[in-house]
């Protein structure tokens, strides 16, 4: 029976997820941080599949990890949440998985998307819809204006998040 690690902790995602190896004949093991999933990695997986947005699996450092370590394991990544503005009229999320290569900006009525001039790991709203801040491949983070203008570059940091406040 072919072996899937499971990185993530959205109970939604994991139950829908468990429900479809089932059916498929698949054995499921959810590993909830990065240690567990650095531990296990000698149980040599058929694959392993990423939720992005979990940051207690450290996803993007883990798979480097894991490409270094165990350069032909199959990883899938994907993003459970596409993250929508406060509005409801836009979604933003970033293109790539090892590293985004950019993060695209799609307005809900039209479909057109746009990219922003910087691509961004973790990309989230402002609570007023008008930034988007993320982090940078080279760790720091930045906060971009949602219409497409520069971005700024922040202080060092992983897994941005907005205060309520904003």
């Amino acid at each position: 029976m072919p072996k899937i690690f499971a990185a993530l902790d959205d109970l939604f995602f994991l139950v829908k997820i468990q429900d479809g190896a089932k059916h498929a004949g698949l054995d499921l093991t959810q590993l909830r941080d990065a240690e567990s999933i650095r531990s296990r990695a000698s149980e040599n997986p058929d694959c392993y599949l990423f939720d992005l947005n979990c940051a207690a699996t450290k996803p993007i450092e883990t798979i480097q990890w894991l490409r270094s370590q165990y350069p032909k394991m199959r990883i899938l990544g994907f993003h459970s949440h596409v993250q929508e503005d406060p509005s409801g009229r836009q979604f933003v999320y970033p293109l790539g998985l090892d590293r985004p290569i950019a993060t695209v900006l799609r307005d809900n009525n039209t479909g057109r998307e746009k990219r922003l001039p910087m691509p961004l790991y973790f990309p989230r709203w402002s609570p007023d819809g008008a930034s988007i801040v993320g982090e940078q491949a080279n760790g720091q983070m930045a906060i971009c204006p949602a219409s497409g203008a520069s971005c700024t570059s922040l202080s060092k940091g992983t897994h941005p998040k907005w205060e309520a406040s904003g």
